[in-house]
């Protein structure tokens, strides 16, 4: 179920840049300024984690082969519900992360 029906821009604080898919959709990268396309545009679905759907592809933000290494590239995907590697949690922009969680085991 998507959160409010909305789709929005995922903007980065630092760069101001805003998340693309681009070409055919089968990647993304952060791009310089909006353009309010809808491959700029992102629905949240809430699972209870939420995935992230781009507008114009219907792929979901995908953890690059389920790794958990600092660094691993996000791409974008077919959805795969139950799937970790797709699943986010929004935090408010400065509060401390939570430790790091495993579905699985609940720790």
């Amino acid at each position: 179920m998507a959160v409010d029906g909305q789709y929005y821009q995922i903007v980065s604080t630092s760069s101001g840049k805003v998340l693309d898919v681009v070409g055919a959709g089968h990647e993304n990268r952060y791009r310089y300024s909006g353009s309010g396309r809808a491959n700029q545009e992102w629905q949240f679905v809430q699972l209870p984690y939420f995935q992230i759907v781009s507008k114009a592809s219907g792929q979901v933000l995908d953890v690059y082969a389920a790794q958990t290494n600092q660094g691993t590239p996000v791409d974008i995907a077919q959805a795969v519900v139950g799937a970790p590697n797709q699943e986010w949690m929004l935090v408010a922009a400065g509060t401390p992360l939570p430790p790091a969680c495993s579905q699985s085991v609940g720790r």
